[in-house]
């Protein structure tokens, strides 16, 4: 990163999935490349959102993403209760989510991310 250059913002969030292998692996489906709607696509590009990757250990669940300034939660959530294609997208995958709280928290380092090959 470049002297003066202000770091991305970045989140972690946490769920769980149900504790069902066909459910898991319906789960999985849905987020194979190809398979998310390209209306999600754009509507999580369009939000802010940068880059997004999600990491499954057993049932558990940790989204990292990677931000914009102007990103918000809130944005996001209004943008999305807006977009049909959204909510359509949202109501088989959530069935396939824990019923619980999910987690959020941003990122935070004082000198910037460990990377191993730095």
């Amino acid at each position: 990163m470049k002297r003066g250059a202000t770091p991305n913002r970045q989140f972690c969030l946490t769920l769980d999935l149900r504790d069902d292998e066909d459910l898991i692996r319906e789960y999985e489906q849905y987020h194979q490349p190809g398979h998310t709607w390209p209306e999600v696509i754009d509507s999580i590009r369009r939000s802010g959102v940068l880059d997004m990757q999600i990491y499954r250990a057993g049932t558990h669940l940790v989204m990292v993403m990677t931000v914009t300034d102007s990103f918000s939660f809130e944005k996001k959530a209004r943008m999305d209760s807006q977009n049909p294609k959204v909510v359509q997208w949202g109501v088989p995958v959530t069935k396939l989510q824990k019923v619980s709280v999910a987690t959020c928290f941003r990122i935070n380092s004082l000198s910037g991310p460990f990377f191993l090959s730095s």
